[in-house]
């Protein structure tokens, strides 16, 4: 919200590396979530799907997924195979977590560079 976004995002422009991104609040306060965290929110989404009867007639068709290095890879390729997609193509140099980004032009999947790769 303006004007406080124009200053928060001049701060992100000033970091190079996430190992310079300091953390001053209290790690006590943070936790982690385990699978059963992950598997209750899978089986949630798949009680409350809309529309499954159409999982089986498109369940061959080929999806192409990358999580862009990002936190999709947790639960996204665990959701579509539990709805019964069997043709899940993902792209293995974008299959793991890293805030470098380092083989996309762009990590925001709304921009057009998102897709295109930089090696």
């Amino acid at each position: 919200m303006a004007p406080h976004d124009e200053e928060i995002i001049t701060e992100v422009r000033k970091i190079t590396s996430v190992n310079k991104i300091k953390f001053n609040g209290n790690k006590d306060k943070i936790k982690s979530i385990g699978k059963e965290t992950d598997e209750l929110f899978l089986n949630e989404g798949k009680e409350n799907q809309y529309q499954s009867r159409d999982n089986k007639k498109f369940a061959s068709i080929p999806i192409v997924y990358t999580p862009i290095h990002g936190t999709g890879i947790t639960l996204v390729p665990a959701a579509l195979k539990m709805f019964g997609f069997k043709n899940i193509i993902s792209v293995p140099e974008q299959m793991y977590l890293t805030g470098n980004f380092p083989t996309v032009k762009s990590p925001n999947p709304e921009e057009p560079d998102a897709l295109k790769t930089c090696y």
